[in-house]
């Protein structure tokens, strides 16, 4: 049956399958990943009348796919990653093989094969970038809005923070279908200390010091994990045991912003 966990790297960089029991309960306490938490318990335990629509959706880099992870510990999930170049049949072959069933060779054969396996198998299916379910002449959302009418499987579409109007351009029935949108939120200073206890555990870290990251990044957890990894490196190196601002230095912060070009010096 389907894996339980998404097999690729989250966004702060830590490879899911690899994740151990510590790394797991810390993940677990950052914002997105409780919000996340809290839309699949929604979908999964909603009343049968209710549609089985939920959607996390947010910046890249918001820890969306650390929410991912943690949902697919908690439930028996099928978990996707949709490709940009997917058609139909090529999401029902990715289908299938998640839920590991021979994929027939036709369009009409894959989707039955997918409905069946959902029928007797995960709770929760998770699409990952959906964003790219929303485009085309025939988007594939409508054939994931199918599988959820025919079989009454809670759906998780995450992705960028246009999801929500690409499907309501894009399929108005699937939007109707949608119980609970969420969302992301930007990384938080208590998620910074929880992922500082993560990146850099033998390290304290100021106060000045985890604000002006949090600050300085607009709270994308991607670029607060590579900013707390680097002074845990360097503070390793330099044998440091505390680092505040005064002595990391403001400028040392990555915002994720490209290095601006130089100038050609005239002779």
């Amino acid at each position: 049956m389907a894996q339980a966990a998404p097999k690729q790297l989250n966004d702060d960089g830590v490879q899911m399958t690899q994740l151990d029991d510590r790394h797991k309960a810390q993940i677990a306490d950052l914002t997105n990943v409780k919000l996340g938490l809290a839309v699949a318990e929604r979908i999964v335990r909603r009343k049968p009348t209710l549609p089985g629509l939920g959607v996390l959706h947010g910046p890249p880099g918001y820890g969306k796919s650390s929410a991912c992870s943690r949902i697919g510990a908690m439930f028996q999930t099928a978990y996707l990653s949709v490709k940009p170049l997917w058609t139909i049949n090529g999401f029902l072959g990715a289908l299938c093989a998640e839920l590991c069933v021979r994929a027939p060779n036709s369009k009409d054969g894959r989707f039955e094969a997918a409905k069946e396996a959902l029928l007797s198998g995960p709770n929760l299916l998770m699409l990952d970038e959906a964003d790219h379910l929303c485009h085309g002449k025939m988007p594939v959302i409508e054939f994931v809005r199918t599988l959820s009418d025919e079989t009454g499987i809670a759906i998780l579409l995450v992705g960028e923070e246009t999801l929500p109007d690409l499907l309501r351009r894009c399929s108005g029935r699937t939007y109707s279908r949608v119980l609970q949108w969420q969302p992301a939120q930007p990384c938080t200073v208590e998620d910074a200390r929880a992922l500082a206890a993560l990146y850099c555990p033998a390290l304290t870290l100021a106060d000045d010091l985890i604000s002006e990251i949090v600050a300085k990044t607009h709270g994308v957890t991607r670029l607060v994990a590579v900013n707390l990894d680097t002074i845990g490196e360097t503070a390793a190196t330099e044998r440091w045991d505390r680092v505040d601002l005064r002595k990391w230095g403001a400028a040392k912060i990555m915002t994720g912003a490209a290095p601006a070009a130089r100038r050609a010096v005239r002779a």
